[in-house]
């Protein structure tokens, strides 16, 4: 029920537009929109590079074009259930099938998180034994919490499917590393940067993880990074000239229409005429970071804790990535680590000091 009507980008249609048309049919209208780009290669889906264009950051879109494949034929899919009309107006199934699909991801991100906290629990140094049914309290209203907040509240930003899946195998490769299934992270590595190419932290989680068990690096584990690595140059093989081109995975400019880094670097040129600070640019900063991610991690710190330090520096990698790479006002995509806040947290509630036994 929380992911019905949960298509973030028809939903600010629907309240900006004519409201003579129903939501179902804007939604299904923007669905059939979005299949005709991807039958007829349009844009995000060929591999022509256009840096000088208004936003010159979509192109590195085109480097996800294998999830882009998965993502539109599940659409495909949908639409062709929908058009049928065995369960009801075409318009109105759509975006319940949609709502589910994105339903089923939120469920997968909450129980590999939930089988993450049960995992690591057995480490609580507490007197009191963490039982089920606390991970569940802590785990259930934590989780809402952070979707209400990022994807519902939704400060002035799109919601991102990348940003969705992408966290969905963070914290599968998170699990997947506290039971040292390397099979199963192996596959998780491949797929990661295909997603998003911050999708490359993931790979080197289990060299990460296992160095805070040991304190010492198993170079044997950086045959995922050299696998994921691989793959991903393989896959886009063609458009890796362009990777140190101004404007195609990075901006070192502003972007018109973008709240960026940049702000902050050259404030003058982001000022009103009467001289006042762009507001929209600190209530995006206060928002998507500070009370999302800086607060959270100063609250709960624990510097005696070895685990939650471990964790600290991957929250620290994504956001720094984070502020590089993407406009401060996409909200969605500080979902990564907001989910590795849930782990942060939890690690000083109950007072677990290592990850590993």
């Amino acid at each position: 029920m929380l992911c019905l009507d949960f298509y973030k980008k028809n939903r600010q249609i629907y309240l900006t537009t004519d409201y003579s048309e129903t939501p179902y049919q804007k939604f299904y209208d923007s669905l059939d929109a979005d299949i005709n780009e991807y039958t007829n290669n349009n844009e995000h889906f060929n591999r022509i590079v256009d840096i000088e264009k208004y936003n010159p950051l979509e192109d590195r879109k085109k480097l996800r074009w294998v999830f882009n494949i998965f993502h539109y034929e599940i659409k495909i899919i949908i639409k062709n259930i929908s058009d049928k009309e065995y369960l009801g107006p075409k318009e109105r199934i759509s975006l319940y099938l949609y709502s589910s699909f994105i339903g089923v991801c939120f469920f997968m991100i909450f129980l590999f998180l939930y089988l993450s906290l049960k995992k690591l629990k057995k480490n609580t140094l507490s007197k009191d034994r963490v039982s089920t049914h606390r991970v569940i309290s802590y785990l259930i209203p934590v989780y809402l919490l952070i979707i209400i907040y990022i994807f519902f509240y939704h400060f002035r930003g799109d919601y991102s499917i990348f940003a969705i899946f992408e966290t969905l195998l963070l914290v599968a490769g998170f699990y997947f590393c506290l039971t040292k299934n390397i099979y199963v992270f192996a596959l998780i590595s491949l797929i990661a940067p295909l997603v998003r190419t911050s999708g490359l932290i993931i790979p080197f989680l289990y060299i990460f993880l296992d160095f805070s068990e040991k304190l010492k690096i198993n170079y044997k584990y950086f045959i995922f990074p050299a696998l994921s690595i691989s793959l991903y140059m393989f896959l886009n093989y063609d458009l890796i000239q362009y990777f140190f081109t101004e404007g195609f995975l990075v901006s070192s400019e502003k972007i018109n229409g973008q709240i960026t880094y940049h702000y902050f670097i050259t404030p003058s040129e982001f000022m009103f005429t009467d001289g006042s600070p762009v507001l929209g640019a600190l209530q995006a900063l206060f928002y998507n970071y500070l009370f999302l991610l800086i607060i959270p991690v100063i609250f709960f710190w624990e510097k005696k804790n070895k685990a939650q330090f471990f964790i600290l520096i991957l929250i620290i990698l994504y956001l720094f990535m984070l502020l590089l790479g993407t406009a401060f006002e996409d909200m969605s995509e500080r979902f990564m680590p907001a989910s590795l806040i849930i782990i942060y947290c939890f690690l000083n509630i109950f007072k677990i000091p290592k990850i590993f036994k």
